[in-house]
């Protein structure tokens, strides 16, 4: 039976290849600019794009990049690192962390970049090796989101590597805001890391779009420790079902 081993495991990116009797090969990259805003995403753009399906309904928005505010961010190929020994520090002993947020923290999706995140499928060889063995790569079209902590104290958004708390919401024809997704659920927590963003710093994550027939306003919702904090609106297409509540149902 094939197993998904990681919707994330990605391939290192190879700056430059050398093949015998040929000239080096530099990877291409998928630079993108909006604004003053300069990204270079190391997962370049594909002829074929892929959307989630219907039976996509689990939010996952990973992280792919953390640090200072620039006007020019460098995206990783594979998410950041998920394990507690990445973190920039120990966060546990510090004090000044922000409780109360909702003006402080901004989410911007901006669909005028255009991004792709790669999503490998495979299964483990037999006993005794249990290597893996990758079956499939596929490419999914995404948008950066653009998570900025504008306060003077620390902010937890994530854990291992994604944002959490953290779902998609759309407008029906009613014009109410329904979820469309459920927040992601950890089941270990074992050695996690704790996505903070620290005083001025921003993270870059991949929204995934989903494969629809109807296009409406949406939106990302985060809440947590009684904040509850919006992203900016935009354009996109669903499937009109989850408007409807059936997607859970037949769960």
């Amino acid at each position: 039976m094939q197993t998904i081993l990681n919707l994330n495991i990605c391939f290192p990116l190879l700056l430059c290849i050398l093949l015998e009797g040929q000239e080096p090969y530099k990877a291409v990259l998928n630079t993108q600019r909006s604004g003053d805003l300069v990204l270079v995403d190391s997962t370049a753009l594909t002829k074929k794009l892929h959307f989630y399906s219907q039976e996509r309904t689990m939010a996952y928005y990973p992280v792919f990049y953390i640090g200072e505010a620039t006007d020019s961010f460098v995206l990783r190929q594979d998410p950041i690192p998920r394990h507690w020994g990445a973190q920039a520090r120990d966060y546990s002993p510090l004090r000044n962390w922000a409780m109360s947020f909702e003006n402080l923290l901004t989410i911007f999706v901006d669909t005028s970049i255009n991004l792709a995140l790669r999503a490998a499928t495979g299964h483990f060889s037999k006993y005794p090796d249990h290597d893996p063995i990758w079956d499939s790569i596929r490419h999914y079209s995404a948008f950066p989101v653009i998570v900025s902590n504008h306060s003077d104290s620390l902010i937890q958004t994530g854990i291992f590597s994604e944002l959490w708390c953290t779902v998609r919401q759309a407008q029906n024809p009613e014009g109410e805001w329904i979820d469309i997704e459920y927040p992601v659920q950890y089941f270990c927590g074992t050695g996690h890391r704790d996505v903070v963003l620290e005083p001025g710093w921003v993270l870059v994550a991949k929204l995934m779009r989903y494969q629809g027939d109807y296009k409406t306003l949406c939106r990302l919702k985060l809440v947590y420790r009684g904040n509850r904090v919006y992203s900016n609106t935009f354009v996109d297409w669903i499937d009109k079902k989850r408007l409807t509540g059936k997607w859970r149902e037949e769960e």
